[in-house]
């Protein structure tokens, strides 16, 4: 723990008060809740009691989120897993987990309700023509669009595919979902942070999405924070390996 604050403090000041969510616990619907998703639980809760002790004005907030649509995401491409067994044996899941850990009951997330909130957001912000700049634009690939959100820090982002009145979306449309809903939840004038512990093997898709959340996705929002940091946190199951790293407003400017 130590070493995550001690990283966390190479960015921002941890003893002036904040807004602060931190999402423990993820798991995927083909693994259930592993070794990973305990451990990474465990940690959020440990880290929420360690930053309430820096500084008893911090607010904060825990969640998790869930998998429940199999998909394995890198960085050339998102996969879905067909097993129809996928929604049951996620609730299921998701009720043992709550059991072990309460501390995480009002925050409950999975990805394909932030997939259809990523939809419906790139979406409204299509039709209501608030992209001004360009950050969103599509590219015809044979009998579809492919649309991309513009980086300013990499590579553009693949969004989503369109197919007339089909879309596919890919994980960092729905990461960038996830980060906004995270954002929008605890958003007030205080500097906002938002902590994600994931795997090593979601680096890309994190990344990505983070941008996504704070560029693209804040058009048509009313944020009010100053600042705000996305911290995805990358570690390994038994969680003994852990790499602080870091995307905020201020990098987007």
């Amino acid at each position: 723990m130590e070493t995550i604050i001690r990283q966390l403090t190479e960015y921002i000041n941890l003893d002036s008060k904040k807004n602060i969510f931190i999402q423990g616990g993820y798991f995927e619907s083909d693994s259930g809740v592993n070794t990973f998703s305990e451990n990474t639980a465990e940690l959020a809760i440990k880290l929420a009691n360690q930053l309430q002790k820096i500084n008893s004005e911090h607010t904060i907030t825990i969640g998790v989120l869930i998998n429940d649509l199999g998909m394995k995401c890198d960085e050339s491409a998102c996969n879905i897993n067909n097993n129809n067994n996928i929604n049951k044996s996620v609730s299921e899941q998701t009720i043992n987990f709550l059991k072990n850990y309460p501390e995480f009951i009002e925050n409950v997330n999975t990805e394909k309700h932030m997939r259809n909130k990523g939809l419906k957001k790139i979406k409204k912000i299509l039709k209501r023509n608030l992209d001004k700049n360009n950050t969103f634009y599509s590219v015809k690939n044979n009998c579809h669009k492919n649309w991309y959100h513009k980086s300013e820090l990499n590579n553009d982002i693949l969004l989503c595919n369109e197919k007339e009145d089909t879309w596919i979306a890919k994980c960092p449309l729905i990461m960038g979902a996830y980060y906004l809903s995270c954002i929008l939840k605890i958003d007030s004038i205080k500097d906002s942070i938002i902590i994600d512990f994931c795997s090593f093997n979601d680096k890309d898709k994190v990344l990505k999405g983070a941008e996504v959340a704070l560029k693209g996705f804040q058009l048509g929002e009313d944020i009010k924070s100053n600042s705000i940091s996305i911290f995805p946190i990358l570690v390994n199951d038994d969680c003994t390996n852990k790499i602080v790293m870091n995307i905020s407003t201020d990098d987007l400017l």
